[in-house]
């Protein structure tokens, strides 16, 4: 492994990890070029105290709003809120130690057949044969492209919504990438449409 690639990793890792600080200003007008090209809406709001910024996406795609937000001092997050059809829970976060202590005493773990994604990430749901048939070849491809964090699908206690958060390496600073994670969610909110897990 060189040691650029190594020096990515553990970029990625201190920064998504520890929310350390990240100038995001250089990201402006990256945010405001993939607001046009999707026919978002780009705001920049400050912290409380302003020391901070926050910068806001707001996609439109179909019936619903995907929301991309990254800040200083928080991670890049991606969030899409729809009207519950049923109950259903998933989350795919990368494994880690205490992963791999669940899986030897006996936890049982869900699995797409796919080495590449089991050995990488864990995956969790209520529905695990739903879950499944969530995460298709494609969306696999993107989640281990990219190295997402951790994405999770929930729904409120009263069944009422839905809501995908994702959160990704704060270290994507280009186009393509940010383009890419917005088809992910587009692929995700096709998929959850299919299903009939929301509306």
């Amino acid at each position: 492994m060189t040691s650029k690639i190594k020096d990515n990793i553990l970029k990625q890792i201190f920064v998504t990890r520890t929310h350390g600080f990240l100038d995001i200003s250089a990201k402006r007008e990256l945010f405001s070029e993939i607001s046009k090209l999707f026919s978002g809406d780009f705001t920049i709001k400050h912290t409380v105290s302003y020391d901070g910024e926050i910068l806001n996406i707001s996609i439109p795609y179909k019936n619903w709003r995907i929301e991309i937000t990254e800040s200083d001092n928080r991670p890049l997050k991606f969030q899409v809120s729809f009207d519950s059809l049923q109950d259903f829970e998933l989350i795919i976060s990368w494994k880690d130690i205490f992963d791999k202590i669940l899986k030897k005493i006996g936890k049982p773990e869900i699995e797409v057949g796919r080495k590449d994604f089991d050995d990488h990430f864990v995956i969790n749901s209520n529905k695990s044969d739903l879950a499944i048939q969530l995460i298709s070849e494609e969306i696999q491809n993107y989640l281990l492209k990219y190295n997402v964090y951790s994405i999770s699908i929930t729904t409120d206690r009263n069944f009422k919504k839905t809501n995908l958060l994702c959160v990704i390496s704060r270290t994507l600073d280009d186009k393509k990438s940010y383009e890419d994670m917005i088809i992910l969610h587009q692929l995700f909110i096709d998929q959850l449409d299919r299903e009939k897990i929301i509306k």
